[in-house]
């Protein structure tokens, strides 16, 4: 007997989607942090080898900088396992070509398989151990007590109780510059640990979705095919990836205190929300670290940088003192809300 589901998807798809007919304004995305963004080219990638292929690409042509959000993770992931490149040996690799590499990273409550947890107080070479390396800040989640509501009043709201040990960020994006004026975001759901790589034929024999230094018959049968996507986003929307990555690094929980003093980075802005480029400055904050990134910069006639119009108290973002301009991200970006 054939059963048709297509009457259940309708209705549960028409809650989500009932005032979409009425304009553009009603948007689900409009009540979020970014207002939606026109003129965007985006691309759809299926499974890790499509996905993570391109990615390797845009982290080779990359010139300026390569920021990255990571939940799930292994520094030993091999994005196309052919070339035999790690995820870190090609971070490294790009921040000794003056590539300005920043990470930030899920810090879980407890021991969590496949994550990447704080080293400190060991250093993991290349990452947070001197001017010139690759700058990385780990997060805690926080929890969340409070009433959940629909945005639509599909349902009343309820408690919910999520303690921060059940907590993941669990963001996925990489944004870097395209080698020429402008800049490319990738935005999925596929971690970057080898059992989450595969193929479109997902074959369960695929060795190249074993992590390297593990048992090979092991690591097929506790590794079931997975099937995931990534977004490859250019144009305006490809700045809020940008600018996310801004909040949640200037707003990661755990930064780290070294004697080298890296300079900061800021994104400036234009009339009409264009950035205009990155300004790099030094804080005159004695044994500071990890630099914070600052976003929404101008400079003023006396050189310095202005402050912040990307309304600091809604993203988290702050603006800083004595830098220069280096302007090399020229893409038009809407203003923020």
């Amino acid at each position: 007997m054939t059963i048709d589901f297509r009457p259940l998807l309708n209705r549960i798809s028409s809650l989500f989607t009932s005032d979409l007919r009425e304009s553009d304004s009603g948007l689900w995305a409009k009540v979020g942090t970014y207002p939606p963004r026109h003129g965007n080219d985006l691309q759809i990638l299926i499974d890790g080898q499509a996905a993570y292929g391109e990615i390797e690409a845009a982290f080779h042509h990359a010139s300026k900088f390569i920021y990255m959000t990571i939940s799930f993770g292994d520094w030993d992931f091999l994005l196309v396992p052919e070339n035999g490149e790690t995820m870190l040996d090609i971070l490294r690799l790009r921040r000794k070509d003056n590539v300005d590499v920043r990470l930030v990273v899920w810090q879980p409550e407890s021991p969590t398989p496949d994550t990447i947890p704080d080293p400190a107080p060991t250093i993991i070479p290349g990452i947070n151990d001197g001017p010139g390396s690759i700058q990385a800040r780990w997060d805690k989640a926080r929890g969340y007590r409070g009433e959940y509501c629909s945005p639509r009043n599909h349902f009343e709201p309820f408690l919910v109780d999520f303690p921060a040990k059940l907590g993941c960020h669990h963001q996925k994006t990489y944004v870097m510059d395209d080698g020429a004026d402008g800049f490319i975001a990738f935005v999925g759901g596929i971690n970057p640990v080898q059992a989450y790589w595969d193929t479109p034929q997902h074959d369960s024999l695929d060795a190249r979705r074993v992590e390297r230094g593990k048992d090979l018959l092991k690591g097929l049968e506790e590794v079931p095919p997975l099937h995931d996507i990534f977004y490859k986003i250019k144009g305006p929307a490809a700045g809020d990836v940008l600018a996310n990555f801004v909040e949640r690094f200037n707003g990661a929980s755990i930064r780290f205190f070294r004697t080298f003093d890296e300079p900061r980075l800021a994104l400036c802005r234009r009339g009409g929300g264009r950035y205009k480029g990155v300004k790099l400055w030094r804080p005159r904050v004695a044994g500071y670290g990890t630099a914070d990134i600052v976003a929404g910069c101008g400079r003023s006639r006396s050189g310095s940088v202005e402050g912040s119009r990307a309304r600091p108290a809604r993203h988290g973002l702050t603006a800083g003192r004595d830098g220069q301009c280096l302007s090399h991200v020229s893409t038009d970006l809407p203003p923020y809300p």
